[in-house]
């Protein structure tokens, strides 16, 4: 399916996904925020729910920031202003408590923020894919065993984005040999690497 259609973001659902409603059923947003107006490109039809990704924002929330790789599926919230991102989180994890325990108000203290919201993964496990124009290096794109190209991930240590250039240098003077289909990569700050 792959219908566009237009509607107004009301809700975060876990995962990140906007939440608002079309013609009565109910339609997670990839990369909506709530009081966004947003066209949504329909990738399945679960029968009582939708699923699809925002192809075009008619109306931003004031919480819409630009984000740092705007093709990555591994970072689902990267177009949130982070104090939002907290805000959206708490309010997510209230409606969870409350939905599986019936506790009209959990008692649960303030989400706490991250001290740095970019450069803390200390761990990746990359996918190397061999194509026509050399080898992609990345994360598979999300439900499927396709790589996304990762030129470097914000949310990798320093060290980690060096190790990864010179991945992407290493692949790319192979010539020809077999390489590996997973490549794991993991630093400690401790250490300073």
């Amino acid at each position: 399916m792959t219908d566009t259609i237009e509607l107004t973001i009301d809700g975060m659902a876990q995962g990140g996904a906007g939440v608002g409603r079309w013609q009565g059923q109910v339609v997670f947003a990839l990369g909506g925020l709530p009081t966004e107006r947003v066209r949504v490109q329909v990738q399945h039809n679960k029968g009582n729910y939708l699923r699809g990704v925002v192809v075009d924002v008619v109306e931003a929330a004031p919480e819409r920031i630009p984000p740092r790789l705007p093709t990555s599926d591994h970072m689902p919230w990267q177009h949130i202003d982070y104090a939002a991102q907290v805000g959206f989180k708490e309010t997510i994890l209230h409606e969870q408590i409350r939905k599986h325990t019936g506790i009209a108000n959990p008692p649960i203290l303030p989400m706490l923020s991250a001290a740095r919201p970019w450069h803390y993964r200390n761990t990746a496990r990359l996918h190397l894919a061999a194509t026509r124009d050399g080898v992609q290096i990345g994360y598979y794109a999300s439900g499927s065993h396709t790589v996304q190209p990762l030129p470097y991930d914000p949310l990798l240590l320093p060290a980690l984005n060096e190790a990864l250039l010179a991945l992407h240098t290493i692949c790319a003077q192979h010539g020809g040999r077999p390489l590996p289909t997973d490549v794991l990569l993991r630093g400690s700050e401790a250490y300073g690497y």
